[in-house]
């Protein structure tokens, strides 16, 4: 009897083992690079139309303008050149806005030699932080963006798997917006080895132009695109 009731305790004590086992495997077990994580609210809206930097006579010229501002405080314009940090030159109060254009302007009228690279650093009224994509005047004062991210197709279609390039690996929050300011879809996915992320249109999306939207988390560096639905 004390037999028995042995190999039925030892019995139990290996099914236990086999089991945690398993599980730990299972868990370590590598995963798809793209995956949908919990969608985290966000304090604060920016949708840009426009974001450009132009060599002017008396230095460069830096206007944007959005069609929506929610919960945003103020813009710090930040300047930098290669390989050095960013420093802050101008700071402008956010105006707001209710699905009505508003534009900002502001001179570097004491650029650095050589390049000149610029962002703008979104503050919002409860001291978080987001930024734009940088974008650069390269020494024939020539303007560009250095990119963030791209999304296509480009049109896209309702229901259609849309496809983002991005430059870092790490956790985005994505967001898809129409031009009254009106958020229509949102998405956490994190990038492990920068392979493209992923998401889905919803089929219930009507033609129209809408921005689509993403934060890298850890840098908070933000980025927008016009996207098509057809």
């Amino acid at each position: 009897m004390k037999t028995s009731q042995s190999n039925i305790v030892y019995t139990l004590i290996l099914s236990a083992l086999f089991f945690a086992i398993k599980a730990q495997s299972q868990d370590s077990t590598p995963t798809d690079t793209t995956k949908v994580l919990p969608v985290v609210p966000f304090s604060m809206t920016v949708v840009f139309v426009e974001f450009d930097i132009t060599a002017k006579p008396n230095g460069n010229q830096i206007t944007w303008s959005t069609i929506l501002e929610a919960n945003l405080g103020k813009y710090e314009i930040q300047r930098s050149t290669s390989n050095q940090s960013f420093e802050t030159i101008a700071t402008i109060q956010a105006k707001g806005s209710n699905s009505v254009t508003v534009n900002y302007t502001y001179t570097d009228t004491k650029p650095l030699t050589g390049k000149n690279i610029y962002r703008l650093k979104m503050v919002d009224t409860r001291n978080g932080v987001q930024y734009t994509a940088n974008k650069i005047i390269n020494g024939d004062m020539q303007a560009m963006e250095i990119q963030g991210f791209h999304a296509y197709p480009n049109p896209a279609r309702p229901g259609t798997a849309l496809t983002l390039n991005v430059n870092n690996p790490g956790k985005y929050a994505v967001r898809i917006i129409n031009l009254t300011g009106k958020i229509m879809y949102t998405a956490r996915v994190v990038n492990a080895h920068l392979s493209p992320l992923n998401v889905q249109v919803p089929a219930s999306f009507s033609t129209g132009m809408y921005v689509i939207d993403i934060t890298e988390e850890e840098s908070s560096n933000h980025y927008q695109q016009k996207l098509i639905i057809q």
